[in-house]
């Protein structure tokens, strides 16, 4: 078990200004979430994250600075960043501040069995 992801160049990821969505995002006592941002570009990458409930309220952000080529997982953050343990239908937006070729995906993983879901972004 575990996933699996295609492979994408830089020209699909997102560059300097644009966003893309993580919609149906889960951290409660059935399922945890993690996001991960990797950087396809031949240059350093800034990328905010906005964190939101279901109901569209901002819990919190965090930002990450990429390398060319790095890829960088954030664990739980709807937990460890926004500290929301009871969220069913959370999302985050994703926006490249500087550089290009940043690709966002989310996994959703069941607390019990350890499967995860995958949650590719989607350009508004």
């Amino acid at each position: 078990l575990g996933q699996n992801l295609d492979a994408v160049t830089a020209s699909e990821g997102l560059a300097a200004g644009q966003v893309a969505m993580l919609p149906q995002l889960t951290e409660n006592s059935q399922y945890r979430t993690n996001i991960s941002l990797t950087n396809a570009g031949a240059s350093a990458a800034s990328v905010k994250v906005e964190l939101f409930d279901g109901s569209g309220a901002k819990v919190g952000e965090y930002t990450e600075s990429l390398n060319a080529g790095q890829f960088k997982q954030k664990v739980q953050p709807f937990k460890n960043v926004a500290n929301q343990t009871n969220l069913s239908r959370g999302y985050a937006k994703v926006t490249v501040v500087s550089g290009s070729g940043v690709v966002a995906v989310a996994s959703v993983i069941d607390n019990v069995t350890n499967d995860p879901t995958t949650i590719r972004m989607v350009r508004p």
